[in-house]
């Protein structure tokens, strides 16, 4: 595969705020991110606690990320898969398949046990992952606005 990884660090994680904000404010997700609150969102993940990243990069320039961290479970420990996003560009093309089967392998010697994700209902996204072998399993999300 043409490009290279990259370990995302809490030093070079704005490095991969723009893609976001390209992969996430495009649909199907249709948000309104604003590189600063981007920035300021991945910048706070890279100082949690077990915080791992992967970044995949082509000509100096990010075209694929994985991220999240790590928690202990009653009989080991899993990983949570907060945010992952490949360039428009580069959809389809196998990168992100790579990106995620590389990143799963570093999470094997990490002794992590399993990976836990969330995605969107019926989207192009959770096809993904269920084609790189992951399963829908009994939990719901819950959400709800708070006012002060």
């Amino acid at each position: 595969m043409i490009g290279q990884f990259v370990e995302l660090t809490e030093a070079n994680i704005g490095t991969v705020a723009p893609l976001y904000v390209d992969v996430f404010n495009a649909p199907p997700w249709n948000v309104d991110w604003s590189l600063a609150a981007a920035t300021e969102r991945l910048s706070s993940f890279s100082e949690f606690p077990r915080f791992l990243g992967l970044g995949h990069i082509r000509e100096n320039k990010p075209v694929a990320f994985v991220m999240g961290w790590g928690e202990r479970w009653s009989n080991g420990w899993v990983f949570h898969i907060k945010e992952m996003g490949v360039a428009l560009a580069a959809q389809r093309s196998g990168v992100g398949r790579e990106l995620l089967s590389t990143f799963e392998r570093h999470l094997v010697t990490q002794n992590y046990m399993s990976v836990y994700l969330e995605t969107g209902a019926s989207t192009p996204a959770q096809q993904f992952y269920e084609h790189c072998g992951y399963k829908t399993i009994g939990l719901v999300s819950l959400h709800k606005k708070l006012y002060a």
